[in-house]
């Protein structure tokens, strides 16, 4: 075979082995209008709930991830995401802060909105308190 002909086949070997672990079975399919979604939020945070309440908007990448033991339907890493809480009709300011995204283990991705937020529980983990919540992708 020819060098040159080698080279191009060699090359095309290694884009292929390179792209087959990414597109495997633990990609998770993105989130579709009335998918139901997750989170954690430190105690505390002010989060206004209901058909009325804050609309939440992911922005970016994820800051980062983190393990998440007794919170989540199985103790995981999950990623942490910026979101902008809007509160449509109230006239208040929007709110930046971060979740952590529970009911996968894939990020949000960014433009995706979640609408009638709803309070699940409270729980623990590593020692900092949360309140869960979950909400449905507009």
């Amino acid at each position: 075979m020819r060098p040159k002909a080698l080279l191009v086949l060699l090359s095309a070997l290694v884009v292929t082995l390179a792209y087959v672990p990414a597109s495997g079975a633990d990609v998770e399919p993105a989130l579709s209008s009335g998918d139901t979604v997750e989170f954690l939020v430190p105690t505390g945070t002010p989060i206004i709930t209901g058909a009325t309440g804050h609309v939440l908007h992911f922005i970016g990448q994820p800051v980062g991830t983190i393990p998440i033991t007794g919170c989540a339907p199985v103790d995981d890493v999950y990623p942490i995401q910026t979101v902008v809480a809007v509160d449509p009709g109230s006239g208040t300011r929007a709110q930046l802060f971060d979740v952590i995204v529970v009911s996968q283990t894939a990020p949000v991705h960014a433009g995706t909105q979640l609408e009638s937020l709803s309070s699940v529980t409270n729980c623990s983990s590593g020692g900092i308190n949360y309140d869960v919540y979950s909400g449905t992708v507009r």
